[in-house]
């Protein structure tokens, strides 16, 4: 998130339009805001170069949906948010643990404990089973996958041009289950 460029702001201006809408019930709906930030967190993410930029993306979100669902009184309704809210979370926090195509089990490890010292993980999370098992069997470290994927990159520049096909279909399928997610929304 680049302060300079308003995206916080706008981020933050976005989630208070939630919350005000939030204060009239019957008035206004808040999940077309919530909508719009999610897409924007989403946008954002991409683009964020540093640990601070996602963990900042990280608090608006959780912020939003822990705002949003005590205030739900329709059980199947906030069901479907919090598993909506649940596959999105979780794709951050694996894209960010990815080294070329490859989990990082050392990344994985340091962002399970940074988001559960945050708040906004429990200690029972999948992930972090998945972190802890990780931890456990022999598994290569940040600078082994760093090389891999420079060694895979380089091959894939010289070698063969990319295969459009196999990256449309990878790509489809992160953006299906993005999408299946914000349906939930109105998206």
């Amino acid at each position: 998130m680049d302060n300079h460029s308003g995206e916080g702001n706008r981020l933050v201006s976005l989630l208070d339009e939630m919350i005000a809408s939030m204060e009239h019930p019957g008035e206004t709906n808040p999940f077309p805001k919530l909508s719009q930030l999610i897409q924007e967190v989403s946008s954002l993410w991409e683009k964020a170069d540093t640990e601070e930029k996602r963990v900042n993306l990280l608090n608006i979100f959780d912020l939003a949906h822990r705002t949003l669902l005590p205030a739900l009184e329709d059980s199947d309704l906030k069901k479907r948010i919090e598993e909506a809210q649940s596959k999105i979370y979780n794709s951050f926090i694996v894209s960010e643990c990815l080294i070329g195509e490859n989990v990082s089990v050392d990344r994985l490890d340091r962002v399970t404990r940074r988001e559960i010292a945050a708040g906004r993980m429990t200690k029972d999370h999948s992930l972090r089973d998945t972190a802890d098992q990780g931890l456990a069997a022999p598994y290569l470290s940040e600078e082994e996958l760093l090389e891999m994927a420079a060694v895979k990159s380089n091959a894939a520049t010289t070698i063969k041009t990319p295969n459009l096909v196999e990256t449309t279909l990878e790509a489809t399928s992160f953006v299906k289950t993005i999408r299946s997610a914000f349906r939930l929304f109105g998206i």
